[in-house]
């Protein structure tokens, strides 16, 4: 059985709404202009079985931004049958799953429930956006050098001062690689290689550090050369 819904839409919201009704309701619409208060709104009024939802704006946030809460998701949204006093749910595991830390779409369903028992649902989308790379530092006194006796033991990982992604420490997860003697020399092809090249004086490793995210921002490359000595010399 089809009923006559109506929706009171705002005029700058309303391309969103219309379109959104036209393509997933039905195309036959009707729609008066109205002042209100000096602003103003589009009366829609159709036919359909189900009452209806529509978010309005697009919601995007930072990771680890505010999660939008529920009272604003309920401003956010245009609905049919809020005259004849219908309800509207937030799915609680939804919006609890919903997660601010976490680079992703997240739908969230709102669901309309008519005097009739009728229901109808949006997926109301939140998308949290990491658009934000992480910060490497290294320490303020580097050694140049390394003994050629502790060359077996040298740990390049003790330069990182900190790797900071949205808060998050991400040190552990920075990944090293290594060239001989400088940007332009032969690949090493990982930290035993380094170790062994320098087991020889006078050998030098160029050592890049490098953090990508999941979202695939990529961290400003550090880099720094250690030199072999004679065991005995150095600082």
């Amino acid at each position: 059985m089809t009923y006559l819904r109506r929706m009171l839409v705002p005029k700058a919201k309303s391309p969103v709404v219309i379109n959104y009704l036209k393509a997933n309701v039905t195309p036959h619409l009707m729609v008066k202009e109205l002042n209100i208060g000096g602003n103003e709104y589009y009366a829609i009024k159709f036919v359909s079985a189900t009452p209806v939802i529509v978010q309005g704006d697009t919601v995007t946030i930072a990771r680890k931004g505010t999660k939008p809460s529920v009272a604003s998701i309920l401003k956010n949204i245009y609905a049919t049958d809020k005259d004849i006093q219908s309800s509207i749910i937030v799915d609680a595991t939804d919006y609890s799953n919903l997660n601010n830390n976490v680079a992703d779409d997240y739908d969230v369903t709102v669901t309309i429930s008519d005097p009739n028992g009728e229901t109808g649902t949006v997926e109301y989308t939140v998308t949290v956006a990491d658009t934000t790379s992480a910060v490497i530092t290294l320490s303020a006194l580097i050694p140049v050098e390394v003994e050629i006796g502790d060359a077996g033991t040298w740990d390049p990982t003790t330069y990182i001062q900190s790797a900071v992604d949205d808060g998050d420490d991400v040190s552990a997860s920075v990944v090293l690689t290594y060239k001989k003697t400088d940007a332009d020399g032969d690949d090493l092809a990982d930290l035993a290689a380094a170790r062994t090249w320098l087991g020889t004086e006078g050998n030098s490793v160029f050592i890049m550090y490098n953090y990508t995210d999941a979202s695939g921002n990529v961290a400003e490359e550090k880099t720094h050369t250690i030199t072999a000595v004679d065991s005995g010399g150095g600082e």
